[in-house]
């Protein structure tokens, strides 16, 4: 009884969630570009950059000058030697590994106005590597490569704006930044702009910048447009195939929200024919993304034996995936299915563990059945 009562509950709060506008702003950049977190990011990107230098006099039988002879060609002043002698002393190859000599070799090429070797040495002195962490050399390095029109830096820097970090919180200066790399189709920037114009109510920025991000096809503003569509939204008539057509694009490029909406539809036949094969395949893949919701609906569908098998272990260890991420149905799902006495997964008290953990986060189901259980 309380697990029909739970996932009927469950079922319609997902069909209320799907017509809220305001929930697609939760979270629009999910990455920073060019963000070096740890040692192996900068290795790849200096990688990279050694791997684009073709030239034959830097190359001998697939592999790239001794370390002596690329050193001399570096010293005169060779851009393109630098980068092969810093990924000789990052990787240890025909030299000893030196890091510190690495990164000065690199600061060589972004002092002789490289922008984008400037923001890779203004990133590396953000995150502290290979180097003592300074965010004064970061901003500087920042501001050097965005003024120098690097679209990467001036994203950067308007999150640093937008943040309050080093420079205090300036929203004018994160929107200046923000605007000139976006116009550069910096997807992340675009995607910002979204964010701040929603706060301020400025629906008209807004939309504009929604529709430069359609028509970069970036997955976020597709998704984003698809609810404008579906719902209406400013001048934005409602659209329903406009809307199908940009939610299944965003979808298709992986964006795992698009994902787990299309995979709803599909399961309620709600704007799609009710299709579950569809909606397996939907919630698969976001929840291969970590998408906490889709991993509770796969869940659901074991656990239900809806199109999948029915199988009570597999639900719960999908349910505690979801609980792990602080998804609070799934707090209450699990309480109701170690409730169940006749179930094989019964427990009561893991049962009153996850009741009152979904009662303390505001669950309305929860808050009323967890006073028969204390």
């Amino acid at each position: 009884m309380y697990w029909k009562k739970f996932n009927n509950f469950h079922r319609n709060n997902i069909l209320v969630k799907i017509k809220v506008i305001s929930l697609i702003f939760v979270l629009l950049a999910s990455k920073i570009c060019h963000a070096f977190s740890d040692i192996s990011d900068t290795e790849n990107y200096i990688f990279s950059l050694a791997k684009e230098v073709k030239e034959k006099k830097y190359i001998n039988g697939g592999k790239f000058l001794p370390y002596g002879d690329m050193l001399v060609l570096a010293k005169e002043g060779d851009q393109a030697a630098q980068i092969i002698v810093a990924y000789l002393l990052y990787k240890g190859e025909g030299v000893q590994r030196n890091l510190n000599k690495s990164f000065g070799w690199l600061k060589i090429i972004a002092d002789d106005g490289n922008a984008s070797m400037q923001n890779h040495i203004g990133e590396l002195y953000e995150q502290g590597i290979m180097i003592e962490k300074d965010l004064r050399l970061a901003a500087k390095y920042f501001s050097l490569a965005a003024e120098k029109g690097n679209d990467d830096a001036q994203y950067k820097l308007g999150m640093w704006y937008l943040s309050g970090k080093y420079y205090g919180k300036d929203i004018k200066a994160a929107k200046k930044w923000f605007i000139r790399s976006a116009s550069q189709n910096n997807a992340l920037a675009v995607n910002q702009l979204i964010k701040v114009f929603y706060d301020e109510h400025n629906y008209q920025e807004l939309l504009k910048w929604v529709r430069k991000g359609v028509s970069l096809q970036i997955p976020n503003s597709l998704y984003v447009m698809s609810v404008f569509y579906r719902n209406g939204f400013s001048s934005v008539e409602v659209n329903i195939a406009n809307a199908n057509e940009l939610l299944v694009k965003s979808a298709e490029l992986g964006y795992a929200k698009a994902q787990y909406q299309l995979g709803i539809y599909y399961k309620e036949g709600v704007f799609f024919e009710k299709i579950l094969e569809r909606a397996f395949f939907w919630f698969t893949k976001s929840a291969n993304q970590g998408y906490a919701d889709s991993k509770l609906e796969i869940g659901l569908m074991y656990f239900d034996g809806e199109y999948l098998k029915q199988d009570y272990k597999k639900a719960i260890l999908l349910f505690e995936e979801a609980a792990s991420q602080e998804n609070v149905d799934a707090y209450g799902l699990l309480a109701m299915a170690y409730i169940d006495p006749e179930l094989e997964i019964h427990d009561i008290e893991k049962a009153k563990y996850w009741m009152k953990k979904a009662a303390d986060a505001g669950h309305p189901v929860a808050k009323k059945l967890v006073k028969e259980y204390e």
